[in-house]
Parts: structure tokens; C-alpha cells; sequence
């Protein structure tokens, strides 16, 4: 679980503009309040700063943290054990980055999507793939960017929350900030390219609304 201030914006409050995570165990049968029945990673070693999203890696123990205003993606060892004021194993930046709001790791080939919003040093609304995950760190470009305005995902309210993607078939699901879930066909990109690429593609769009021009839409945000 993810946890940051109220209104998820930066404050002059320590204790909650940087955000921690929660781990639960026994999670199917827990109910009401906890107190302390969970491990906590929180403090300023974390470099947390208003995570959005998270993922396990379960075969390699590895926790990777989407740090949406930290413009980073913060790799923790050890994931199943970790609690406290730990700091992160790696660190990985870059201006294509921006602000990562959501991670998947398709752990069977090493590869991790990361869903990006525009931050203050950069980047824009796509989603950016990376290969050899387990091992990347500091200022890494990413391999493959799905960016453009074919890809639609700049539209309106800049902002794609989740990725999921399923291999063999090679389809890639977004969910953007309007009414749209995008699934994009990878099956013809090169993920294992030997210089970074970028891909300006159309989607199959699937809309969780009733509009009829289908226009980008800011009364309708798919988040999950």
C-alpha cells in the first residue's frame, strides 16, 4: 500500500509530503485497524516523495517503486523482509521518465512498462519500456518510448495511470486519465532493440462511456 498526503500535493509537512509503503502479510484475512501488524517503509532514506505505484518482483525480492514527484524509479532489495528508514538499492532517473505514475514487470524476461506523466525536468504522457530490470541503475534512457499523437495518449488530461501487459500476444493495456483504455499491439516493435526507439502507434481504444464522437472526455478518469 501506498500512502502519501492528503490532498497529493507537496507540503511543508515532512511526515506527509514524502509518502511510504505498507506490507501486509495475511492480507486475505486481515480487517480494521492494524496499528503496528504491518511493516512500514518510511523516512527521509527512502527518498520517497509521493509514490504512486509499486511492484514485486517475487523471484529476485525486489520491490520497484514508481516515485512520481521524486522523477524516479526506486528498486528495493530484499522486499520481503524490508522495514524502516531503508534506502533504496537503485535509483533509476531519466528526462523520459518525468513523472513515473505506475510500473509492471513482466519478470520472466526482465523487462519493466512504466506508465509517465510530464515532471518538472521533463519527459511527457507515454510509456516508456525498459529491459534487463533487475540490473539498471542511475541515469538510464529507456529502450522503447510509446509516444505520439497517434498513440493518443497526450490528449486532453496528459496523464496515463496503469499499464499491463501480456506477452506472447504482445498486447499492451493502458489506462489513460479520460474514459479510454487503450491496448496497444507490440507484436511488430523490436523489444530487444539496439539503440532506444520510439514508437508513434495507434491503439485499439475500448471506451467506458456512452460518448458517441468519441472525443477525450475529463467527466470520465479510468485510474485502475
Amino acid at each position: 500500500l501506498l500512502f502519501t498526503n492528503q490532498n497529493n500535493v507537496i507540503t511543508t509537512n515532512t511526515d506527509t509530503a514524502k509518502g511510504s509503503i505498507a506490507i501486509f502479510s495475511g492480507i486475505s484475512t486481515k480487517s480494521g485497524a492494524q496499528v503496528d501488524n504491518f511493516r512500514h517503509i518510511f523516512g527521509d532514506s527512502t527518498q520517497l516523495k509521493q509514490p504512486h505505484g509499486c511492484w514485486v518482483d517475487e523471484s529476485r525480492d525486489m520491490l520497484y517503486v514508481a516515485n512520481t514527484f521524486g522523477e524516479s524509479i526506486l528498486v528495493y532489495n530484499n522486499a520481503s523482509s524490508i522495514d524502516g528508514n531503508v534506502a533504496p538499492d537503485r535509483v533509476i532517473t531519466n528526462i523520459d521518465l518525468g513523472r513515473p505514475v505506475y510500473i509492471f514487470v513482466d519478470t520472466v524476461v526482465d523487462r519493466m512498462f512504466v506508465t509517465c506523466m510530464g515532471g518538472m525536468s521533463g519527459g511527457a504522457s507515454q510509456v516508456v519500456i525498459y529491459n534487463d530490470a533487475s540490473t539498471i541503475d542511475g541515469n538510464v534512457a529507456p529502450d522503447i518510448r510509446i509516444f505520439g499523437n497517434e498513440t493518443k495518449l497526450s490528449n486532453l488530461n496528459a496523464t496515463v495511470h496503469n499499464v499491463w501487459f501480456k506477452g506472447n500476444g504482445e498486447l499492451m493495456a493502458v489506462g489513460h486519465h479520460t474514459y479510454e483504455l487503450s491496448i496497444f499491439d507490440l507484436s511488430s516493435i523490436d523489444l530487444n532493440p539496439t539503440s532506444p526507439a520510439t514508437y508513434n502507434i495507434a491503439a485499439r481504444i475500448i471506451n467506458v462511456n456512452n460518448q458517441t464522437d468519441l472525443s477525450d472526455s475529463a467527466d470520465v478518469n479510468l485510474y485502475g
